[in-house]
């Protein structure tokens, strides 16, 4: 099943909810609409992965790389931004683990965390987003 985007607080922030079998594909895909349009991403400051309704995942090494590479490539477009990844099985929090270290190595400066829980991620991102850009999101 593809991955559903949301855009949340009036289009500066971006709510990717998986489903079902989640695919490498999906993910990339997801990632190159976003860079599709470069205007609109320059004004993201927040992403909300939402992984708990996903029940299974086929994901490459490859592909978890690549991944990370569109990820850089957003970064270069948006700057400074803020990704909460929400994974409640084992696997997924794994993978979202692999991909945290592959931005911290490869410089990303985003703030990013990993939580089990939706609502632990949205009071994150919001204290995060209140100290960082001083907004007050609505989630």
């Amino acid at each position: 099943m593809p991955i559903e985007m949301k855009y949340m607080d009036n289009a500066i922030g971006v709510l990717y909810i998986a489903k079902g079998t989640l695919t490498g594909k999906e993910i990339i895909e997801a990632d190159k609409k976003q860079l599709s349009n470069i205007e609109f991403l320059k004004k993201k400051k927040y992403f909300l992965g939402d992984f708990s309704g996903a029940d299974a995942i086929e994901i490459s090494t490859e592909e978890l790389k690549q991944i990370a590479e569109l990820g850089k490539e957003m970064k270069s477009i948006a700057g400074n931004n803020v990704l909460a990844i929400v994974a409640d099985q084992d696997l997924m929090l794994g993978l979202g683990k692999m991909w945290k270290v592959i931005v911290d190595i490869e410089g990303f400066e985003w703030h990013t965390n990993i939580f089990r829980k939706r609502d632990a991620a949205e009071i994150w991102l919001k204290s995060i987003a209140k100290n960082l850009f001083s907004i007050d999101l609505t989630i």
